[in-house]
């Protein structure tokens, strides 16, 4: 029968399917697309939904709909009216039970709804008591060590003797203590030194300068007595050039006088004075050369010039006195400066080394806030227009330089410059500058009281990592006092919180439960 269906009318190009299928007919026709099935028929109650292939281009799916058309009834048989009363009776009997069974059927389901509600809840607090009673296992898995280290601490306690510690490190502290007021009184004693000794040489120095001064006097007198004896020197020259031809001359003329008057006969014409002053001057030219010789000589020795030439040789001799005690001061200054420089060169690396651990220590703190800061030493000396160091090192000068940069659009300065750092800067400088100390301060412990109050958040973030930070890697201790903190910081294990509660407002100790401040 199936197979003469399927030859004469194509029955198995036929799909029955319900209402339901009319929501996702598409889907179906893709599915069957898919298996190759094309050419097949969908038939609901209300609509047949027929696929076809395209015999064009591509073979594109065509999907067509069409309405059920309304049975016909080609045949009417007839009914007995009361069988037909029964049947309805019947049916309207069925359909109430019908409905009765579906109230009975929801009822049941809404039923069914709050047994699983109560189910989900049941399984919610199965899984919570197992987590409980997994957390109860390993808490008692934990009792048997945390006794243990508990006994041992106690035993720890009651081994350890506070009084011997305490004896212990106040020795330890005294034996750094000496020692480092052993180190600052070297310090001051070489700081003492160093200015004696600075002053010392600051006086040779004046002396140095007066000596030079009076040989600078001493020389421009020098120089200006020669300058009078090259003068005198030329002038004498010049007369004895003179004396020397005016002789030449007198004899030339007396020669003349007695070749023209040999003729004449002597007399007595002249009077005695001229006969005195004509039989005292010279008859020849080597007895006038000898008397100039004897002038020449007197005026080295007895007159005003010869005084001048003796002053002269004095002042030489004064000038080389000078020069000589000049050359001794010299010495003694170089002599102090050298021992002015061994003793700067006692202390004064050892107090570059603290600066420069200071220093790294202050920049890398600084680079946790993405800022740059550094500590740094000015000595004595003097700035000159371009800012270099000129002049004598004054030790009483020396100062540390505490620089900062808190943005990227200002320059590295000195900390409190011309009033351009905030209180909450100066306080975060200050408190990292004291963090930085301590590589090279002995103390054990600091104490720092509301550091945190002018600073904001991020600020005092910082810091409060960099004392933690500080604490865990060097060994030291702090005490922060604070009527704040923020709520998120992470203390971390070697911090110790101690909440100090007092006044006639605050809640007594007994409704006090940490577990309602701390997680």
């Amino acid at each position: 029968m199936l197979g003469a269906l399927k030859e004469l009318m194509g029955i198995d190009s036929f799909l029955l399917a319900t209402e339901k299928t009319n929501k996702c007919v598409g889907e179906l026709q893709s599915y069957l697309a898919k298996k190759g099935v094309s050419n097949v028929k969908i038939i609901t109650p209300s609509r047949i939904h027929s696929t076809s292939r395209s015999r064009h281009g591509q073979r594109a799916l065509i999907s067509t709909s069409r309405a059920t058309k309304q049975p016909q009834g080609l045949f009417r048989a007839a009914c007995d009216p009361q069988l037909q009363r029964q049947k309805t009776r019947e049916h309207e009997g069925a359909v109430a039970a019908l409905s009765h069974v579906q109230n009975q059927r929801d009822e049941l389901e809404r039923k069914i709804d709050s047994a699983d509600q109560v189910v989900a809840h049941a399984d919610a607090r199965y899984k919570e008591i197992l987590r409980r009673f997994a957390a109860l296992r390993k808490a008692r898995e934990r009792i048997a060590p945390l006794k243990q280290r508990v006994d041992k601490a106690r035993k720890e306690c009651d081994d350890y003797d506070a009084d011997a510690m305490k004896r212990k490190y106040r020795e330890e502290f005294d034996r750094l203590h000496r020692g480092v007021m052993a180190v600052l009184t070297k310090m001051m004693l070489s700081l003492r030194e160093s200015e004696s000794a600075r002053i010392r040489l600051n006086a040779a120095r004046l002396a140095l300068k007066a000596a030079e001064c009076k040989l600078d006097e001493s020389e421009n007198g020098s120089e200006q007595l020669r300058r009078q004896v090259a003068h005198g020197e030329i002038e004498v020259k010049d007369l004895k050039n003179h004396a020397a031809a005016m002789a030449r001359q007198l004899v030339d003329l007396e020669q003349r006088a007695k070749e023209k008057a040999a003729h004449l006969k002597p007399c007595d014409t002249r009077s005695d004075a001229d006969t005195a002053i004509w039989d005292s001057l010279p008859s020849e030219a080597s007895e006038l050369e000898a008397e100039m010789e004897a002038l020449e000589s007197e005026t080295s020795t007895e007159t005003a010039d010869g005084k001048s030439v003796k002053e002269f040789k004095e002042r030489l001799k004064k000038i080389d006195d000078c020069k000589a005690r000049l050359a001794v001061s010299g010495a003694e200054c170089d002599a102090k400066g050298a021992s002015v420089k061994a003793l700067e060169d006692q202390w004064k690396p050892a107090l570059a080394e603290m600066i420069e651990t200071v220093d790294s220590s202050f920049a890398s703190y600084f680079r946790r806030f993405n800022c740059m800061g550094g500590v740094s030493l000015a000595d004595g000396r003097k700035l000159d227009e371009n800012g270099e160091p000129c002049g004598e090192d004054d030790f009483s000068d020396y100062k540390l330089h505490i620089k900062v940069k808190w943005r990227d659009n200002e320059e590295l300065h000195v900390l409190g410059q011309d009033g351009r750092d905030s209180g909450g800067e100066r306080s975060v400088a200050t408190m990292v500058y004291l963090i930085s100390l301590q590589n090279i301060n002995p103390a054990p412990f600091r104490v720092v009281d509301e550091i945190n109050q002018a600073m904001d958040s991020s600020n005092e973030r910082n810091i409060f990592e960099c004392i933690t930070s500080a604490c865990r890697d060097m060994g030291k201790q702090y005490f922060l006092l604070t009527p704040k903190l923020l709520p998120d910081l992470d203390y971390g294990e070697n911090c110790v919180i101690q909440l100090v509660f007092n006044g006639p407002y605050m809640p007594s100790a007994d409704t006090f439960d940490l577990a309602n401040y701390c997680a």
